[in-house]
Formats: C-alpha cells, structure tokens, sequence
C-alpha cells in the first residue's frame, strides 16, 4: 500500500471513530433509531393493515425527558438512567392505508370491538421472547385515543429485561381480528445496544 492510499485509510478510521465517539441531540437519536438500517424498526403489510415495530432504547427516553432541561447534574442522569434501564419498550403501530385502525371500519360492532381489545385485552394477544427461549414479562402497555387526528394507532410496551445476553428479542402478535394472523418481528441484540447510542452517556452499559 503506498503512502496515498495509507493516508487515506487514516482519515477514514478519524472520520469513524469521531462518529462513533460524538454525541447527539434528540432529533438526530429519532432519525437513527427511525432508519429501518439500523436495527430499531421493522414494518410488515399484511392485507392492507400496517404492523410498525420500533424498539425505543433507554437513551432516547433519557434524551427525551431532559431535552428541554439545561445543566443537568450527573446524578439526575443516572437516576433517568436507573429509572429506564430495566425495561425494554417497544411503540407498536397500527394503520390502514393512512388512517388509525380502529377509524378505518364502518361496521360500529368491529369498531367497538377492536377499541376494547387495544385498551384492556393485549396482554395475552402481543407478548415478547428471546432467543433463550424465555418469555419476557409485559408489565403494561399505554394505548391514547388520538381520535382519528393521527396517521396510526400507536400504543407503548413496556417489558422486562432478560437476566443474560441473547441473539435477539422477538415481538409477537397474535391475530387482532384484523386477518393479518400471528406476526412475528425479531429485533437483533447486537443492534438494540447500538455503541453508537451508548455513547451518550457515560452509564451506558451492554
């Protein structure tokens, strides 16, 4: 390799690791995490219903909470930190077309049905397991009726964390009643404990 190409590849290792090594703000933590490249949101289309999976890290909801706060001490960081650390939570949305799902059926009785199932009956319908085999506990969920004024129904998981390292996480759904079947989404550890994003402060941990 001569002198040329050397130099190059020197700069090209600074340029990567002043990326890796940079901090973030909020809005550019959003678009990683919402670019499918990057691990932490997958998308599937099943007869015309929308299922959107997105895994949101411990760093974007410390980032999102102190965003609009100057000069945080190091100790309310690591209470944030304590506080989201021990949970996965995943935003599960829901669309037809461009509308929220449960907006998209004229008929008032599947309507009425399907708002009940989203507000009191998914904690047997959506589940999360490991590559361990083990199934990971739901310990609760957030569902908020935007009234037709959004694009999709979201709502926001929060489950345990698993005890060991593991190849990857599945999120599961069983059959809503909107004929899509069971769907499966399986998110790679690897990418979910992303250095770029562990970067952001300093009691990040694998």
């Amino acid at each position: 390799m001569n002198t040329f190409y050397k130099i190059l590849a020197l700069i090209g290792l600074v340029i990567i690791i002043y990326a890796c090594g940079s901090k973030m703000n909020y809005n550019e933590m959003i678009a990683y995490i919402d670019d499918p490249d990057n691990g932490f949101v997958q998308e599937k289309t099943i007869n015309n219903i929308t299922y959107r999976v997105s895994y949101r890290p411990t760093e974007l909801l410390i980032a999102q909470e102190t965003r609009t706060k100057q000069n945080m001490l190091s100790d309310e960081i690591h209470e944030l930190f304590e506080k989201y650390n021990n949970q996965h939570y995943f935003v599960f949305s829901i669309s037809k077309g461009t509308s929220e799902v449960q907006y998209s059926s004229a008929n008032q009785n599947e309507y009425a049905q399907l708002i009940n199932k989203l507000n009191f009956n998914l904690h047997e319908t959506i589940f999360l397991t490991s590559s361990a085999g083990d199934t990971l506990n739901l310990i609760n969920y957030h569902f908020t009726p935007t009234y037709g004024l959004t694009q999709s129904t979201d709502l926001l998981f929060f489950f345990e964390k698993e005890q060991e390292k593991v190849e990857y996480l599945q999120f599961n759904i069983k059959e809503l009643g909107l004929y899509t079947g069971n769907t499966k989404f399986r998110f790679k550890r690897k990418a979910l404990y992303s250095k770029r994003l562990k970067n952001q402060h300093p009691n990040s941990k694998n």
